[in-house]
């Protein structure tokens, strides 16, 4: 009896939290937002390291393609910037404690 309940919560949640998104992802502040045009590509073989393959790849998607960012230097880039970073996610998270 308890498990029957448990499993009905859990569907109905889902289904709220489903919806929920849904109307959050499609709403018109949040379509615009860089957030939800921004795609995150990672593992691309070599021969689409370039903008104009990437851009012949995914031109074709809703929207288009507005711009194309190839990271090649990310050890670098994180070299640099965990300094920044580091005390930041200390104070966040020595907060939630």
């Amino acid at each position: 009896m308890i498990a029957g309940w448990i499993f009905y919560n859990i569907k109905y949640e889902m289904r709220h939290f489903i919806v929920t998104r849904q109307q959050h992802l499609i709403d018109h502040v949040h379509a615009k937002s860089v957030q939800a045009n921004t795609l995150l590509v990672t593992g691309i073989p070599s021969k689409y390291l370039s903008r104009d393959a990437l851009y012949n790849l995914f031109h074709e998607l809703p929207g288009g393609v507005k711009k194309i960012w190839i990271n090649r230097y990310v050890l670098q880039l994180f070299v640099h910037l965990y300094p920044l970073i580091a005390p930041q996610e200390s104070q966040r998270t020595s907060r939630h404690l």
